[in-house]
């Protein structure tokens, strides 16, 4: 499954030497605020990256390094969860505040939902998307996926409305 490459971007495991820049980009209040976490510190981060399972399991997250092709410096990471009985996938994305807007996000997603149509069985993949999140809206938007539902959600103390983005495998 991985390393899994684009033209630009390798997908990979998490490595050692990638701590310190996972917390720094984890730790920008502007890539956590729709995210579960807040910041992360170098140790939290190096125990995060040792804590990774080598491989997905159903209904558990596995993270995925996303890394330059050329310097194979981390950038991001995609989250990547096949809920059982294996049928359907979720994603969720964090890039660098520094590399937005390049197009990296979109071209690691495209990557992911490859990787997980290529598992037995998944024939749906799903990101849920906070509303006031317009830049991950119009990045799942441009991958392809189409809103399925909106639901009132509480997150981090607040309530919000969440958007389910769909993407069914194509024959």
């Amino acid at each position: 499954m991985l390393p899994f490459e684009t033209d630009r971007l390798r997908l990979r495991l998490f490595e050692p030497r990638d701590a310190a820049r996972l917390a720094s980009y984890r730790s920008d209040e502007s890539v956590a605020r729709y995210q579960s976490w807040t910041e992360m510190t170098n140790d939290e981060a190096t125990a995060f990256i040792s804590e990774q399972p080598k491989h997905p399991e159903l209904d558990q997250w596995f993270q995925i390094a996303i890394a330059d092709k050329h310097t194979d410096e981390l950038i991001g990471d995609i989250g990547l969860c096949t809920h059982a009985p294996g049928t359907s996938a979720e994603i969720g994305f964090t890039l660098a505040p520094s590399l937005q807007g390049q197009g990296f996000a979109t071209e690691a997603c495209r990557a992911a939902i490859d990787l997980a149509f290529s598992r037995d069985g998944v024939e749906c993949v799903e990101a849920i998307v906070d509303t006031r999140n317009l830049t991950a809206i119009a990045l799942v938007k441009r991958i392809g996926m189409s809103l399925d539902r909106t639901e009132s959600a509480d997150f981090k103390g607040e309530v919000c409305s969440e958007h389910h983005f769909i993407l069914r495998r194509t024959q």
